[in-house]
């Protein structure tokens, strides 16, 4: 479904009370999902109908199988089927294999930077044959992009803030902008290998981390469109601008006082009194931006 036109299904549905206990009402009915999001990496759909389904929905023609919440105009992601659980075996030991390595990447990240990143130094420290890396990644590039889906703040958190545009409409955005400041700060303020993700872009043009950007304005691109542009298109202050400063300013903040604990303007950032009068601030500056 690659448009933004709500779509009619006729489905029929089935109750799962327990994976244990069956409790089956199959019927006919009319479904309406419109799609709010045309991004590839995880579209967001919304799910309409006078009914409430409190459990999976199969056999629906032409769309995967998902899981909606117990109330109309929500949120709904796809269920994939269930596989059987294994305990090893080829497939189990190649996902410790590729986990391994990906963990090893920040390891040397976070304690020698991106130039000490390469494929020796990665199979050693994931005590793995170099080769798997091409088999499973096709190459450095192959891991380094798998590594940066998995630890960079925006690529995971994907679903959380693409879940925050439906449940934020009321206010345009104002609370959803103000949260997902605190926690990007948070976030790099605890994890090193964050942080040097972003030291990383700042140094080298690699394919990945220029597609991880992309991602991410992607992502904004979404949220903005959805949330706040129509309120501000008529307005002095230009949102878009507003946040892109807030974002960068946690960038910097977090980077210098880490790397070498410098203060900024008198604020030292590693206490937890200051880090609060930032959120602070934050909330402050959003809130003004909406008067």
């Amino acid at each position: 479904m690659s448009d933004t036109h709500p779509k009619i299904f006729t489905a029929k549905i089935t109750f799962y009370k327990t994976s244990q206990t069956l409790k089956s009402h199959s019927g006919i009915h009319h479904i309406q999902i419109s799609r709010l999001s045309s991004s590839p990496i995880r579209p967001i759909y919304i799910f309409s109908s006078n009914l409430s389904y409190p459990s999976p929905i199969k056999n629906i023609p032409n769309f995967p199988a998902f899981k909606p919440k117990k109330f109309a105009n929500c949120i709904v992601k796809p269920n994939h089927p269930m596989t059987r659980k294994t305990t090893d075996g080829p497939l189990r030991n190649k996902e410790r294999t590729k986990l391994a390595l990906i963990s090893a990447v920040g390891k040397i990240l976070v304690k020698e930077g991106f130039t000490g990143l390469n494929v020796s130094k990665v199979a050693a420290k994931a005590k793995v044959d170099r080769k798997l890396i091409y088999d499973y990644f096709g190459g450095m590039e192959g891991l380094v992009k798998e590594y940066l889906n998995t630890r960079d703040f925006w690529a995971s958190n994907t679903e959380q803030i693409e879940q925050a545009i439906p449940e934020n409409m009321a206010d345009i955005g104002k609370a959803a902008t103000t949260d997902i400041l605190e926690k990007q700060f948070d976030a790099l303020m605890e994890n090193a290998e964050m942080r040097s993700i972003i030291t990383w872009a700042l140094c080298e043009d690699l394919k990945p981390l220029r597609e991880l950007n992309a991602a991410r304005e992607e992502l904004a691109e979404t949220y903005f469109t959805n949330l706040a542009d129509e309120y501000f298109k008529d307005k002095d202050k230009n949102f878009r601008a507003i946040v892109g400063i807030l974002i960068s300013a946690n960038y910097y903040m977090t980077l210098i006082s880490k790397m070498n604990g410098s203060t900024i303007c008198g604020l030292d950032i590693q206490k937890k009194e200051d880090q609060e009068a930032i959120k602070k601030t934050f909330k402050q500056i959003i809130d003004w931006a909406y008067q």
